[in-house]
């Protein structure tokens, strides 16, 4: 199936009842969908204790809904180059930044809780670059900020969807960062709005929001999550 042929898609056909309530209806189904990362992945953290089940429900989530609802197209930029470039130069203030505020045992300490062992480490480091990226900017980007601006404005369509991008977050950060995890839900949201910006000023093209999400979003995490667990 074409991405965008399922329900959520917008129906091109005309609209004999109220067409605001048939917008509102489809608001909300879109919303809904935003909220599923919270059941899914806090069954598989806080009630499996896996943080694997949860990496393969909410991805599954993820690329299930773009291959239904999804609109954005996967091709090249000719701009990826410089996104890359930016990307590298926003690596070490960032990593930077959010390692003032790692507490390296405490990170071990609940890493290991959700069933991470330091073995696991290179298969999440190429997870988390080569598919995770994708799956979110599929997910957020091309299907739920996609969907959303067709019925409301794309500066509210860009909030909301980044609101629920944020706020999941909060289910991994509140354990890891537990007097700051707002702050990281914040950042999180902002760069949600980022995204969404760069993802409408390139014609919904998912290629520039994937890599600098991997590279400007996970990379540091990764690096950061490299010498917690080496360093160990």
């Amino acid at each position: 199936m074409e991405p965008g042929s399922g329900s959520f898609a917008r129906d091109k056909r005309p609209v004999a009842s109220d067409p605001i309530a048939h917008y509102t209806e489809r608001v909300k189904r879109l919303l809904i969908l935003g909220l599923l990362p919270w059941p899914l992945v806090g069954a598989a953290l806080y009630g499996f204790h896996q943080y694997w089940l949860a990496l393969l429900a909410y991805h599954t989530l993820c690329l299930g809904a773009y291959a239904l609802w999804g609109q954005g197209r996967v091709r090249l930029d000719r701009h990826l180059l410089w996104y890359l470039l930016a990307a590298l130069v926003f690596l070490l203030p960032a990593v930077k930044t959010v390692g003032l505020f790692v507490q390296p045992a405490l990170i071990l300490s609940v890493l290991a809780g959700f069933g991470f062992e330091s073995w696991h480490l290179p298969l999440l480091i190429a997870y988390f670059l080569l598919v995770h990226p994708f799956a979110e900017e599929a997910f957020w980007r091309a299907t739920l900020y996609q969907g959303l601006r067709q019925e409301i404005t794309p500066g509210r369509a860009a909030v909301l969807s980044s609101l629920l991008f944020g706020a999941w977050h909060a289910l991994v950060l509140i354990p890891l960062l537990p007097s700051m995890w707002w702050l990281g839900t914040l950042a999180v949201i902002f760069f949600g709005l980022a995204m969404a910006s760069l993802y409408e000023r390139r014609r919904q093209a998912l290629m520039p929001c994937t890599l600098l999400h991997a590279l400007g979003g996970d990379l540091p995490l990764l690096v950061i999550l490299t010498g917690v667990v080496l360093g160990s």
